[in-house]
């Protein structure tokens, strides 16, 4: 196998996709080292002085999904963060700006808090670490389509992986 196709077996469809309701991010190059089994991780290491960073998700305006991709028994997990950014008061700019600069440094690793209540380590491979991070892809500004309705900005980050993400089980507070 070379890191970017594999055989996925039907067991490993991903089940951690769907809402998210809170998102904290890092760069690549902060994370050390995962460790846990194959079900979950247990333990998220940093570099020194590095932390994960919360980030303003919308009610009901963020998703996270890992879609089973290829062909002729050749596979890869995509996985594809999502959500909106209210545009007001310039801070759909910022995020957008530190977006760019942590996926300067390598890339994106993210903790998702799904609606399930489940807590996802998002870009961090069980084969390859930080060898397949979540990248920033796109931001897309809308005027909106209706009056009452606020512009807002759109942010994906996104990834392909021989595996699905796995629940982290550890206390995120500590990584804060």
């Amino acid at each position: 196998m070379d890191g970017t196709v594999g055989t996925i077996p039907p067991e490993e469809l991903c089940a951690s996709a769907g809402g998210v309701e809170a998102v904290w991010l890092a760069a690549a190059d902060a994370v050390t080292a995962v460790a846990g089994d194959a079900a979950s991780w247990t333990t998220i290491t940093l570099r020194e002085g590095c932390r994960f960073e919360p980030c303003a998700v919308a009610e009901d305006g963020a998703g996270y999904v890992q879609r089973m991709q290829g062909a002729f028994s050749l596979w890869y997990i995509r996985h594809e963060l999502s959500w909106t950014l209210p545009v007001a008061g310039g801070r759909a700019a910022a995020v957008v700006e530190r977006l760019r600069e942590l996926d300067g440094r390598g890339g994106i690793v993210a903790l998702l808090r799904l609606a399930s209540g489940e807590t996802v380590l998002a870009g961090w491979s069980a084969d390859f670490g930080a060898g397949r991070p979540l990248r920033l892809v796109a931001a897309e500004a809308d005027s909106s389509t209706r009056q009452a309705e606020d512009p807002v900005v759109r942010v994906t980050l996104r990834a392909n992986d021989v595996a699905c993400s796995r629940p982290f089980t550890g206390r995120v507070d500590d990584l804060l």
